[in-house]
């Protein structure tokens, strides 16, 4: 998922993910991280969209 997210970004997509969990949360932030490492930073609007964590 990492590398999709990374191709996608390279292409100037906005990516959003639902997120129901820690580890999904997680997931996603790992994964713009990644994008964000492998592409520059830019001002990509990337989301995490209905979340939902579990941890207290």
């Amino acid at each position: 998922m990492k590398k999709w997210v990374v191709d996608a970004d390279k292409e100037g997509f906005s990516i959003r993910f639902h997120a129901i969990g820690d580890g999904a949360i997680r997931l996603a932030i790992d994964a713009y991280e990644e994008a964000q490492k492998a592409n520059g930073k830019r001002d990509s609007r990337h989301s995490v969209e209905h979340i939902e964590g579990f941890s207290r």
